[in-house]
């Protein structure tokens, strides 16, 4: 209760004060009718099963997976389809994604009942149903189908706007992301971002993977919304989305109708999986998490010695980083600095690499070359390692000069 009532004022930093009451006496005001919605429920639940939940609103990434694997759970059984599950959101981080999932599901979108009815997550009651993801989800996001889909209007309108960006029918593209702080800045202006700096990284070590793609004759786009760095590759095929009119459908339907998607760490990331588009992550973190969605590969983030910029063993950095590190109380560069280590970016060469050996993959061209390193690597987990589970491949170039 207490980490709720911090997390509550701090969301409040740079708000007028009578919003900051109007909140607290809706807030109060849900307590009291807590009791008797309460009952409301138990009485339907006699003859009809109900629950409720809500969406997460403000970070794209779990409003779209924590969503989607309920819809993936309910799929595959395990969650039971004999409720009716009722979700409530408001100020949404992306509007299209909503829309979508109330094709599937039941979404009504009221800032003044997700608030009345905060206190059924709160207490986590017997009618709350809670929407969990840790990311090694690799078993539901592999085995079920994707449930979202674009009608027949927004398919028209999302080709035209790839018309638009010079894009003709047989065409096809690969959407690439960097993340970095800018959107955190922009909407969530409060927030301590220093929990996700190791996330970020420089979009123009991707210029190598562009020029290939663009070889292989595809489009690339960048993507992302509010971004701060340019990308610095001008050619006609090379689109910069990101730093032009993003906008929420557009992010959703691109993500969508890619070939893959090569970026990082990232809710943007996050939505070829709700499609089960192929990614080819890069600077992929935490350290050993490998990626879930389907056909995906990647590989992670460096972390050196910042004396001798000598690679530090897989297995040692496993050891300091095991079990779940989402978590906005775990800062890593904290950790490293105490250890005298700091994490490297991927080189330009790496994401190449990456990027060759995904198009193998989906040419159907692919050859495993070290099958022994392979098992190495996969036997040096440890038990506590919640990842362990993800069977998405480390990139091969990069698992060759990894050192275990």
């Amino acid at each position: 209760m207490t980490n709720i009532i911090k997390i509550f004022f701090e969301k409040q930093k740079g708000k007028k004060l009578s919003v900051i009451i109007s909140d607290i006496i809706l807030r109060f005001f849900s307590l009291l009718l807590f009791p008797f919605i309460y009952f409301l429920l138990f009485i339907i639940n006699l003859v009809y099963k109900v629950k409720i939940g809500f969406l997460y609103n403000e970070r794209l990434g779990h409003l779209v997976l924590n969503t989607d694997l309920f819809l993936r759970r309910i799929q595959l059984g395990l969650i039971p389809n004999d409720v009716k599950y009722i979700f409530f959101v408001y100020n949404p981080a992306n509007k299209q994604i909503v829309t979508m999932f109330k094709r599937v599901l039941t979404v009504i979108e009221s800032e003044f009942f997700c608030k009345i009815l905060a206190p059924f997550a709160i207490f986590k009651t017997r009618f709350y149903q809670q929407l969990p993801f840790l990311g090694n989800e690799y078993y539901e996001f592999n085995q079920a189908n994707k449930s979202l889909f674009f009608t027949k209007e927004e398919i028209g309108i999302g080709n035209k706007k790839l018309q638009q960006m010079g894009l003709k029918n047989e065409d096809w593209y690969v959407c690439i992301f960097s993340r970095d702080h800018t959107y955190y800045n922009k909407f969530s202006p409060n927030t301590d971002v220093s929990f996700s700096t190791h996330r970020n990284s420089d979009i123009n070590t991707y210029n190598l993977a562009v020029e290939y793609i663009l070889q292989k004759g595809g489009f690339v786009i960048r993507m992302g919304n509010c971004v701060g760095t340019k990308l610095n590759f001008e050619h006609e095929h090379v689109i910069d989305y990101a730093s032009q009119n993003a906008n929420d459908f557009m992010d959703i339907f691109l993500a969508a109708h890619c070939r893959f998607y090569l970026g990082s760490t990232s809710g943007a990331v996050d939505l070829a999986a709700v499609f089960d588009i192929p990614v080819a992550g890069v600077n992929i973190v935490p350290i050993g998490y490998p990626l879930f969605g389907k056909k995906s590969i990647f590989i992670s983030k460096k972390i050196i010695n910042k004396n001798t910029f000598e690679m530090i063993p897989f297995s040692e950095q496993l050891n300091v980083f095991s079990g779940n590190q989402v978590s906005t109380d775990l800062i890593p560069e904290k950790i490293l600095d105490k250890k005298g280590w700091k994490f490297e970016d991927n080189s330009d060469t790496e994401i190449l690499d990456i990027t060759k050996e995904m198009f193998e993959r989906l040419e159907n061209k692919f050859k495993v070359i070290n099958t022994d390193k392979i098992e190495e690597y996969q036997k040096i987990f440890p038990k506590t390692n919640i990842y362990k589970n993800n069977k998405s491949p480390i990139g091969q170039d990069f698992l060759e000069k990894l050192i275990l």
